[in-house]
């Protein structure tokens, strides 16, 4: 095999991977190739402390010692540690092994054996130890245990001697591509070739983990530049094919709007018409519809996917998570439910027999209206003429995701929808290819939200405005940033919390979600609550509810330190009450300590409700650079690029990728290269074709 073609390998394929960690590996660097780990970035390093006295060794140091098996110490029950007490250079030492294959012990750690070993040591009951050893050699060995390491982000059964052994094997696999970005770019930004850039991202360095790092950044300015390309080749090819027009008849959308238990809103009809006029057009509409929390963009999304089917073609809403595809379910069956309209919920939840009912309607044009999941995607899923892809949460999805499902239709019409405002000039730089349709107008029955900033040593203040929330009937949201203790953060935990709320409120009261439950138990939950009757009136939750939870009775949203937050993401989740005519509020909790530039976003959130110039103040606080606790909110999500960071490569990247295509014939090869490292392979199927 060519070692061009081996780095583009399923992870499965490694050297003593297989299927199982393969899948364990693909979830943590969300890819499933070999190239797609090298993209995994570190978050920190740490020196190891080599053979030390004791008079050096604190409390979670990294230690390199040598050490002598002396007794084995079997667990008395299943749940206890195998111990293994060794002599080394600093004394007695325990190592602890929770879960161990037969053997192992003997052949590892044999008594009266000298070894070499690595890894974090603690005290407990004042002797010291190291749980799972990092590294167990013969002492010979010794110096091939590394002393400087990168920390990389883990989970469930990947270690980092694990993932820095497979980034090391793959490091010495990488092509020489020829370059791809303009030489006088290269200069002016002091950028490295992209395989020395990959290179040095992995090396032990602080430098590295400056998100500003030429060696990270260089490889951002790639992402950008392939998605932009991706983004012109499938509007170019677009542009040729003509679609179908369709024509509103008025029929089914006179009897929507008559029953509907509000009015319309100036900005929605003017949108409407937009959209209307871009249908009835041969050319494929690619619009975006950017409406702030609330605005109404679902009933827009509803009444262009009723011209089509009033011309027999169906439309497809695709959301990014189980709990957004069932609200919309519910809340467009129940606007219909007086019309002649099928509509279909399709997620990974439909039971076997459910789905090929489903595949069916919609192969045979039964279903007029279908809401999915990343599920909509999958190749068995035919429509018999989709004439109308609507995609919610649009960034959420990447260019593959969303071109995948268009694919399913002749040149369907595209309509892209955000909850997030962003500021304009980021905006036009990530959509300058596509319409884009500005809803600021609430509808008129909506009241702003009253925010208010408090110190979290007002709880019990808190707590007594709660109560009188409750005998309301009214629902309170109360997010937390953690679902467990860490001892790393201060912040508060979901545990901890749920805890102290138990001592003012009844227990039947509560209710708990956040992102590590299954998927069914989630919606279980948030069903429960959204239910009028239900007897859980208080929802505490981590930033799992940020998207798609309408509850119409929730007037309440309490964010705990949220000076640990981004603007926009306050402003969506403080967007998750005030979506009826109830007053509704939302209580900014911060620490003891607040710094001056934390209490200055905290009153911009208090002083507006207007999301396009929240997300604007955010742009102009943050600058490059300066990013606060989560993630911004809103924002396409990269193997490598963050617009946190890399906002001002936006352009650049555009501008690079419309000089790459004009001259294709000269870039052809670059671009393919280039396309194919961020596994956008259906783009070269598209180049090549």
């Amino acid at each position: 095999m060519m070692i061009r073609q081996k780095i583009f390998s399923e992870i499965k394929f490694l050297p003593k991977v297989g299927p199982v960690l393969g899948q364990y590996l693909a979830n943590l660097v969300g890819g499933n190739r070999w190239i797609d780990i090298l993209y995994h970035q570190p978050i920190a390093y740490n020196g190891k402390k080599y053979l030390p006295n004791i008079i050096n060794i604190y409390e979670k140091d990294e230690v390199i010692l040598n050490i002598t098996p002396e007794e084995y110490i079997k667990p008395s029950k299943k749940s206890a540690p195998f111990k293994v007490k060794c002599f080394s250079n600093i004394g007695y030492i325990y190592l602890i092994f929770f879960k161990i294959y037969p053997n192992f012990i003997e052949n590892n750690l044999k008594i009266g054996e000298e070894r070499a070993i690595s890894g974090k040591i603690e005290k407990f009951n004042n002797q010291w130890m190291i749980s799972h050893p990092e590294y167990i050699l013969p002492v010979a060995k010794i110096d091939d245990i590394p002393k400087n390491q990168l920390i990389y982000p883990l989970s469930a059964k990947i270690t980092q001697k694990l993932i820095t052994q497979k980034i090391k094997y793959i490091l010495d696999l990488l092509p020489n591509y020829s370059e791809w970005i303009d030489q006088n770019l290269l200069k002016e930004q002091k950028w490295l070739p992209w395989s020395q850039s990959i290179v040095n991202l992995h090396q032990f360095n602080g430098e590295n983990l400056n998100p500003n790092n030429k060696n990270r950044r260089r490889l951002a300015f790639d992402e950008l530049l392939a998605i932009k390309i991706a983004e012109k080749i499938y509007h170019k090819k677009n542009k040729q094919n003509l679609g179908q027009k369709n024509i509103q008849n008025d029929s089914l959308i006179a009897n929507l709007l008559k029953n509907l238990p509000f009015e319309l809103t100036n900005g929605q009809k003017d949108i409407f018409n937009e959209i209307k006029n871009d249908l009835a057009s041969e050319k494929q509409m690619f619009r975006l519809l950017q409406g702030d929390v609330g605005s109404g963009k679902t009933i827009i999304a509803l009444l262009a996917s009723l011209i089509l089917a009033e011309n027999q073609r169906q439309s497809a809403l695709i959301v990014p998570i189980s709990l957004l595809a069932i609200q919309h379910f519910e809340t467009l069956s129940k606007l219909t439910k007086n019309l002649d309209i099928n509509i279909a919920l399709l997620t990974s939840k439909n039971t076997k027999k459910q789905k090929e009912k489903i595949l069916g309607d919609l192969k045979s044009g039964k279903i007029n209206i279908i809401i999915g999941t990343q599920a909509l995607i999958y190749d068995d899923i035919i429509f018999n003429d989709l004439g109308l892809v609507i995609i919610d949460e649009q960034h959420r999805f990447g260019v593959m995701q969303r071109s995948k499902l268009v694919a399913k239709g002749d040149n369907p019409d595209i309509l892209a929808m955000s909850a997030t405002p962003i500021p304009r000039s980021l905006m036009i730089a990530l959509y300058g290819d596509m319409k884009i349709s500005l809803l600021t107008e609430k509808p008129a029955n909506r009241q702003p939200i009253k925010t208010q900033i408090m110190s979290k040593s007002k709880k019990e203040q808190i707590y007594n405005s709660l109560h009188n929330i409750l005998s309301k009937e009214q629902k309170i949201y109360w997010v937390c940033p953690l679902v467990e203790d860490s001892e790393e953060s201060e912040l508060i935990s979901l545990e901890k919390r749920y805890q102290e709320l138990q001592n003012h409120f009844a227990p039947e009261k509560i209710a708990i979600l956040h992102g590590k439950m299954k998927e069914k138990e989630k919606e279980r939950i948030m069903a429960d609550f959204s239910n009028p009757n239900s007897q859980a009136k208080l929802l505490l939750a981590t930033t799992v509810i940020e998207v798609g939870v309408d509850v119409s009775d929730a007037t309440v949203m309490v964010i705990e330190n949220a000076e640990n937050f981004g603007l926009a993401q306050l402003h969506q989740l403080r967007g998750r009450v005030g979506r009826s005519d109830l007053e509704s509020f939302c209580i900014l909790l911060y620490d003891y300590k607040l710094s001056k530039n934390g209490r200055k976003r905290l009153e911009i959130m208090k002083n507006s409700n207007d999301g396009f110039f929240i997300a604007e103040e955010d742009l102009k606080m943050r600058g490059f650079g300066e990013l606060v606790g989560t993630r911004q909110s809103g924002l396409p999500e990269y193997k490598i690029a963050n617009l946190d960071f890399d906002y001002d490569l936006l352009e650049i990247a555009d501008n690079g990728a419309r000089l790459m295509m004009e001259n294709i014939a000269k870039n052809k090869d670059n671009i393919i290269n280039l396309l194919n490292i961020f596994g956008l392979k259906d783009v070269v199927g598209v180049l090549k074709g």
